[in-house]
Formats: C-alpha cells, sequence, structure tokens
C-alpha cells in the first residue's frame, strides 16, 4: 500500500515520541497518520502499542484488531500484532481469547521472545496446570538457550527465575534471580556511557521530527534532552541553532553553532549555518569567512557557494559572486534558490535580462516559491514593465500571504502606475506585519504615496516615523551600510540635507571598507 509522505511523516514522528517512552505525544501523531490514510495497518498497531504502555487495553486492542484487518504486511508484524492484544487481553482477564491470540502468533512466528512465558500464565489462570507447566518448561529451555549464546545478558537468567518460581521451583529461582542481579549491575556499569549516546540519539531523532513539522519549540526541548545526556553532542547543537534560528532568536543559534563547531571543529554544515546567521545580521565579510571555512571542509557543499555568493553581491563583488554561485548551481543543478540569488547578482549589476531568465528557471523548477516570484517581479519593475511586476507580486502573496517584499515591490509598482491608494495599502500591510527592515522603507514609501495625494503632513509624520526606524537599524547594526542610506532618505524627506548628508558620506565609507575579504 502506498502511503501519503505526510502521513508517514506523523507515523514517523509518533516513532520518535515512542521510542523516547512519551507515548502520550506519541499518540496524537498516529491519530494524525490515520486520519490521512484510513487503512494505514502500521499506524494502527503503533498506536495500540503506545495505548497499551498507558494502561488502555480496551482502546488498544481496537487499534490492534484494525492492524491486523487492515493488514500488516509481514508475518512477523502480524505476530507481533497478535501477541500484543494477547497481552492486553490477559490483563483484562481475558484469558481464553489471550490463549488464542499466542497461538496465532506461534504459528506465524515461534522465536517472540517470552511468548511461553505468557502463554503459560493465560493457561494457568484457566486453571490448566500441566499445558501451562509444558509452556514454562520450553520457555526455560529458550531462556537456557539465550543465556548460552549471551552468557553476561541478565535478562535471560530474570525470565527463567521467574518461570522456575511459576514451576515451584523457588531453589533454583532463587539462584536465576541472584545470577540476573549481579549481571544487570554490571551491564548497567559498562553499558552506561553506551546507552546514553542511544538515548540521546533518540531524543535527537525526535527533536528532527518535530523540527520538520515546524514546531520549533518542541524540537528545542528534544535537542536539549539530548545535549543534557550528551554534552559533546555536535548535530544535536547545531539543529538546536537551527531552531532557535526559526523562532528568531538569532543570539542563541549563533551560540549553538559555535558550540556545535566547538565539539566537531570539522563540521561543514555548522559553520554554513554560522554564517547565514552573520549574513542576516548584515555581518558579510564575517559570514564569508564561514563559509570559505564550509567550503574547506566540504568543497561540494552547494549552500557555503550560493550562501557565499548571496553575501558578495551586497559588498557588490559581482564578478565572485556569479562565479560562487555558477559553482552551486554546477554542484546542484536543481537549486531554485542558487538561481534567485544569480538572478538578483544580475539583476544589481544592471543585466535585467539575464536576471529575469534565472527567475524564471528558479520558478520552473519550484514552482511554489514565493521568493522566484517576487524577485521576478523587482526584475520586470525596473525593466518598465509594472504590470507585468504586479502579476508577479500577487503570485507570491498568494503562495506567501505575510510575504513583506512581495507587498513592498507590488507598492512601487502601483505607485508608477499612478495607483496611490492602492499602493498605501500595501506599504500598511507592511508596517502591521512588523518585518525589520523594510518598515523603515515602507514608511518613507508611504510618505511619498501621500505627497502625490497632496496629503503632507501625514506624510511628514510618515518621514519622521522612517526615521525612528532608522536609528533603531543602526544602533543594533552600526556597520549597516543600507540602514545609513536609508536614514539619508528619510532625512532628505524632511528637507534636512546637511543631516543627510552626514548618514550618505557614512554609508558611502561603509561600503568601501568592505570591497576586500
Amino acid at each position: 500500500m502506498d502511503i501519503n509522505k505526510e502521513a508517514q511523516a506523523h507515523y514517523g514522528l509518533g516513532l520518535d515520541f515512542a521510542s523516547v517512552e512519551n507515548h502520550e505525544e506519541a499518540i496524537p501523531e498516529y491519530d494524525k497518520a490515520i486520519k490521512l490514510e484510513p487503512k494505514f495497518a502500521e499506524a494502527y498497531f503503533r498506536r495500540g502499542t503506545s495505548k497499551y504502555y498507558l494502561n488502555q487495553y480496551s482502546d488498544a486492542i481496537a487499534d490492534l484488531n484494525n492492524s491486523i484487518g487492515f493488514g500488516l504486511e509481514t508475518d512477523k508484524q502480524k505476530a507481533h500484532a497478535y501477541f500484543r492484544r494477547a497481552r492486553a487481553y490477559y490483563i483484562l482477564q481475558k484469558h481464553t481469547e489471550a490463549i488464542e491470540d499466542y497461538n496465532k502468533a506461534l504459528k506465524l512466528e515461534p522465536l517472540i521472545t517470552g511468548l511461553y512465558r505468557h502463554r503459560g500464565n493465560a493457561l494457568s489462570a484457566l486453571g490448566k496446570h500441566e499445558e501451562a507447566k509444558q509452556d514454562y518448561k520450553r520457555a526455560l529451555d529458550e531462556y537456557a538457550g539465550d543465556a548460552e549464546r549471551s552468557p553476561e545478558w541478565h535478562k535471560p537468567y530474570r525470565d527463567a527465575g521467574l518461570v522456575l518460581i511459576a514451576l515451584k521451583n523457588y531453589g533454583r529461582a532463587e539462584e536465576y534471580l541472584g545470577k540476573a542481579e549481579k549481571l544487570e549491575k554490571d551491564f548497567l556499569k559498562e553499558q552506561s556511557m553506551e546507552q546514553n549516546k542511544i538515548e540521546a540519539v533518540k531524543y535527537y531523532n525526535l527533536g528532527n521530527g518535530c523540527y520538520n513539522f515546524g514546531r520549533y519549540p518542541n524540537a528545542i526541548k528534544a535537542y536539549n534532552k539530548a545535549i543534557g545526556i550528551d554534552p559533546e553532542f555536535a548535530r544535536a547543537y547545531n539543529k538546536r541553532g537551527c531552531s532557535y534560528s526559526k523562532l528568531g532568536k538569532r543570539d542563541e543559534a549563533v551560540e549553538d553553532f559555535k558550540k556545535a563547531i566547538k565539539c566537531n571543529p570539522m563540521y561543514a554544515q555548522a559553520y554554513y549555518n554560522l554564517g547565514d546567521e552573520l549574513a542576516y545580521s548584515i555581518k558579510y565579510r564575517e559570514a564569508i569567512l564561514k563559509y570559505n571555512k564550509a567550503i574547506g571542509i566540504d568543497p561540494k557543499h552547494a549552500g557555503a557557494y550560493s550562501s557565499r555568493g548571496y553575501a558578495k553581491n551586497f559588498l557588490k563583488q559581482y564578478n565572485e559572486a556569479i562565479r560562487d554561485l555558477n559553482k552551486a548551481i554546477e554542484l546542484d543543478p536543481k537549486s531554485a534558490g542558487a538561481y534567485c540569488i544569480r538572478g538578483d547578482v544580475l539583476a544589481e549589476s544592471g543585466k535585467t535580462k539575464e536576471a529575469i531568465r534565472d527567475f524564471n528557471k528558479a520558478i520552473g523548477l519550484g514552482p511554489e516559491s514565493a521568493g522566484a516570484y517576487c524577485r521576478r517581479g523587482d526584475a520586470l519593475a525596473e525593466s518598465g514593465k509594472p504590470k507585468g511586476a504586479i502579476m508577479d507580486f500577487n503570485k507570491a502573496i498568494a503562495l506567501d500571504p505575510e510575504y513583506a517584499g512581495a507587498y513592498l515591490g507590488r507598492g512601487f509598482a502601483l505607485a508608477v502606475l499612478g495607483k496611490y491608494a492602492d499602493a498605501i495599502k500595501d506599504f500598511e500591510k507592511i508596517i502591521e506585519l512588523g518585518e525589520d527592515p523594510l518598515v523603515s522603507l515602507a514608511y518613507i514609501s508611504l510618505g511619498n504615496a501621500r505627497l502625490s495625494l497632496g496629503k503632507q503632513s501625514e506624510a511628514i509624520l510618515d518621514f519622521e516615523r522612517a526615521t525612528g526606524e532608522y536609528a533603531k537599524h543602526i544602533e543594533n547594526n552600526p556597520d549597516s551600510p543600507g540602514a545609513h542610506h536609508g536614514m539619508a532618505l528619510a532625512l532628505n524627506a524632511l528637507g534636512k540635507h546637511e543631516e543627510a548628508e552626514v548618514y550618505l558620506g557614512k554609508a558611502k565609507k561603509l561600503e568601501n571598507g568592505g570591497c576586500s575579504v
């Protein structure tokens, strides 16, 4: 049976929760998988198992019925479903039904550990003591074989001791249980470090499952557990950093990427992620150093070449940026993102037609990419085609209704067409969304649109708000040429030309200082 991918993903996340014995959160994931695929036999089996561990035995039986009825794929799976259902029946004192299921399981998979012992318990409960004794003896032979194969493993001795108690052979039972206790202590002492690593990986996998569903706070909790168990777990620090980044907690993300690198100095992905955080903070020169490191460790890291090209574009190193993006596309010809960034660089360097070709390619590779439509819209607007641009911005907004950049581009295009009232709505939407640093530019654009409608007093208030926003940006990022440029624009709009010249000079100085890395 072909299973819906989303159902598979929820099922997988349920398994991750169950692996760390968090059955309460596993069950809702199985619920979602079953809602998407009502005949998903494995999901019913796993949900039934989780309900069993939560002492919900009747509900567990109902799910196990469905798992068997909808056709588990292998005899081994079916046998385990019968075995688990038998255990639930036994606890509910339905001993006859339990024995029937043990028999079915035994027929399909005779090697299920503990099956004879548990069937013996059910037979004994029905007063069938001779049959029970035969099962206990078979179980004892099974455990003896296990003990012979793994003489340092405590569990066969413990289970054999329990069987001997059922057989009323208390002397031997005490001997076996004492041996089990000693072996278990030795085993736990020797295996604690390895077991800790296994537990850490389970929580790491759970974090990844939550991350893939966009449940970043839950992912962070799971990564916290993994790191608590294994403080040198580089991958857990890296993915926790990615989760913080998604939540906009940039400082925490940077610290986690640095910790990942400290744990593993050859971790290319952590250097790459750290570079992206620095680039987001407009620290392009520092970002490029991290991308250099990632590429030095992994020369085939397409994302690092792509991001380095992105950073070089902002430093106006267009030729070097193009070389990096060409390399990224060579390594990953299906990277819509690399085509988008190369299109940005071409547009910045005045090659608008070539830029549009790259955006077309990006849209072909990723037709659901709002960013690609927005970028092509910007290029069309730059080419003097505002109506075509508006169509692309409309598409970008349809794909992502909170895409501030698309509202900004559409507002500009509408203003070019003289539709100032509509443009104002778009600029106000950006302010409502509150996405920095576009809010500052939105205030300037809003002021310009109001001036065109003769609303001078309202326009002045907008320009003043813009200066306030840019002041905050400059305080947070004093080396940002863009923030200084923006401040100069806002001050010029207010007629404060001398102050504007100071900021413009600072912007040029910052740009010139970023020509080499």
